[in-house]
């Protein structure tokens, strides 16, 4: 993550972008085949071996010639795959999912009365093309949103839906996307993790599943207008093939809003590769940072060494990391004394404006925070601080140090004095661990939402 600058989902560029994208699908007949194109494909009652290639989704025509209106469907298509309708000589396609099957069409008056009515079997083949396709639908009391199309990236006006299960993070990533007006989009993105392959099952939203629902979302500038899903599951509830179906049920939040219940459901043809789209947690690996540390007081001197793990281990680590969402830096030294039991030092300040030289004074959202064979199973056995200085000395390129002083009390009780140092190179991203009023967990993570702040922090390109 550090090696990788966040970038708006709207102006991006794919150089670099490295794809290795399965095209499902079977190999076709390569005796006849006929691709829609600009022009309207075309099929012969006396032609054997044809073939009709589709690529994404939308309903496709051909026009049926050599036979006798009216014509019949006598073997319709697998329904899992396509579906077909007739009207006059026009055949009309319609995917379901990538993948082979084959209708046969009779007509009914043949030239020669004693001949039996001619009959003409075609093969279609679906391919998802490069990032799949399908309808995305989502319900709230903020509006109800239905987007279906073939997938798109960079994305365009839409309206389009990508499914991709990227087999390096082995997750289930969908967008829908439409443009409303300039970088104004209608968006549905989910997110399931899924280590043992595409199989149906109920995720929990929060731990192993992401969705954000957003209206008229501007993605040129970094906002809180999207819907955040908060409670509930992603189901999976079929997977036949590359098709993958499922719903939503549960609570979402915009910003700091009060929750509204959402349902959502999705129809897929999913391809395998690597996904365009990275939603933190789901299919990226979150990076911690790595650094020195020290504190010393009269309860004691600490010194932690490493690089940043989390969950906790046995330690030392440095876990360093400035939270694109809360923006602020979070850096964490901790040792494992034994069980639940930790010696820890943990330093956050509040940079709404990014990682800047600085002395920043301690408040409710800017401190430190220091543990002596803490319990960290529990509250209020650590000292929390009170009053002093957080100061940042020198930044460059994804590095930071500094130090810190002032007072700091456990569980409310007299203050002691408190100094520090920290020397850190810092990942960026949502940092699993905060202070402040909302939450002073010490070594128990802060349940940060995975904000989509205008589709910027959550997306990049690899």
């Amino acid at each position: 993550m550090t090696n990788n600058a966040w970038v708006r989902w709207l102006l991006v560029s794919t150089a670099g972008v490295a794809l290795a994208v399965l095209q499902a699908g079977c190999k076709k007949d390569e005796s006849n085949p006929v691709t829609p194109g600009a022009g309207l494909a075309t099929f012969n009652f006396t032609t054997a071996g044809q073939v009709f290639n589709i690529s994404g989704s939308g309903a496709s025509n051909a026009k049926l010639t050599g036979g006798t209106l009216p014509y019949s469907i006598t073997a319709p298509p697998n329904a899992s795959v396509a579906t077909a309708s007739l009207s006059n000589d026009t055949l009309t396609v319609t995917p379901v999912a990538a993948g082979t099957t084959a209708i046969t069409i009779t007509d009914s008056n043949p030239a020669n009365k004693d001949d039996p009515p001619r009959v003409v079997t075609i093969v279609i083949t679906i391919s998802a093309g490069a990032y799949g396709f399908g309808i995305v639908t989502a319900s709230s009391t903020a509006g109800n949103l239905s987007i279906s199309g073939s997938g798109v990236w960079p994305p365009g006006g839409g309206p389009s839906v990508l499914a991709v299960y990227d087999t390096v993070s082995n997750a289930l990533v969908f967008l829908a996307y439409r443009q409303v007006s300039g970088p104004h989009y209608d968006v549905i993105l989910g997110g399931i993790a899924l280590p043992s392959g595409l199989t149906t099952g109920n995720f929990l939203v929060g731990d192993a599943a992401y969705l954000a629902v957003g209206y008229d979302v501007d993605t040129s500038h970094v906002d809180t207008t999207a819907y955040i899903g908060e409670t509930g599951h992603i189901a999976i509830t079929s997977v036949n093939g590359s098709n993958v179906q499922g719903s939503f049920s549960g609570t979402a939040t915009k910003g700091s809003g009060q929750p509204i219940t959402m349902t959502s459901t999705f129809n897929v043809s999913v391809v395998r590769g690597r996904s365009p789209i990275m939603i933190e947690g789901i299919n990226t690996t979150p990076q911690y940072g790595s650094g020195t540390m020290t504190t010393n007081s009269s309860a004691g001197p600490l010194s932690f060494a490493g690089q940043g793990v989390w969950p906790p281990g046995a330690g030392p680590s440095v876990v360093a990391v400035y939270d694109t969402i809360a923006h602020e830096l979070v850096v964490l030294g901790y040792q494992r004394v034994s069980g639940p039991h930790y010696n820890f030092e943990l330093v956050a300040v509040s940079l709404p404006s990014g990682v800047t030289a600085g002395t920043y004074p301690v408040t409710t959202t800017t401190g430190f925070q220091v543990g002596y064979n803490a319990d960290t199973s529990s509250s209020n056995n650590s000292y929390e601080s009170v009053s002093g200085n957080i100061i940042i000395g020198s930044v460059n390129a994804g590095t930071a140090s500094g130090s810190f002083s002032g007072q700091a009390s456990l569980g409310g009780g007299t203050p002691i004095q408190f100094a520090g140092t920290f020397s850190v190179t810092y990942a960026r991203g949502i940092s699993p661990i905060g202070i402040g009023t909302a939450a002073r967990p010490g070594l128990k993570p802060r349940l940060h939402r995975r904000m989509i702040s205008g589709l910027r922090p959550m997306i990049h390109l690899h």
